[in-house]
């Protein structure tokens, strides 16, 4: 988790930085989380040209809920985002980066905030996924062949991020106070 970078001059400045597709030309990138009147947010990078070491425009990811600037093991530098309309799919690909363990209070509060927003505008959507996750675990979790021939319209990726999810214990959001669940990690997973 980077956290603090919300301007060009507090910019994360990430060096050794792919500058073209394949990666053979490195340069300097700097990235910072711009928030809107609005309160969204956007992912923001600027690269140095390599030739001139000048700073090139600066390129605004779409706007997103919230916007965590992080440096992978990798040393690349990228942000995980919760979009404005969070459907089911999106909360459980945003848990599965396990990131969620090193949020604060308050960031964990705002995610929360939305997630409930979004469920009750579309309750009908939420609640058809949370049957999905009831029915997938009294069902041990099926090889997705068993499960397409139920007539269940999931593709091949959501169902294998689900089954992930429920492997490692996401939270069941109908629980009031599923949030202050510890969450558990891949590492855990694989000792049981």
């Amino acid at each position: 988790m980077l956290r603090g970078h919300h301007a060009p001059d507090s910019a994360l400045i990430a060096h050794d930085q792919p500058y073209n597709r394949g990666g053979s030309i490195r340069t300097t990138i700097r990235y910072w989380v711009h928030t809107t009147a609005r309160g969204q947010q956007h992912l923001m990078s600027q690269s140095q040209g390599p030739a001139t070491g000048n700073w090139n425009p600066y390129r605004a990811g779409a706007p997103k809920t919230t916007v965590f600037l992080v440096r992978y093991d990798s040393g690349r530098v990228g942000g995980i985002e919760i979009p404005v309309v969070v459907w089911p799919t999106d909360w459980v690909s945003f848990w599965l980066t396990g990131i969620w363990r090193h949020l604060n209070d308050t960031e964990r509060f705002g995610i929360v905030h939305r997630l409930r927003l979004m469920a009750a505008r579309n309750p009908i959507q939420w609640d058809a996924w949370s049957a999905l996750i009831d029915r997938m675990t009294q069902r041990g979790l099926p090889p997705l062949e068993e499960w397409l021939d139920l007539d269940t319209h999931i593709s091949a990726d959501e169902y294998a991020n689900l089954a992930r999810y429920i492997r490692l214990g996401g939270p069941d959001l109908r629980d009031k106070q599923w949030f202050t669940i510890p969450a558990q990690t891949e590492a855990d997973s694989r000792e049981q």
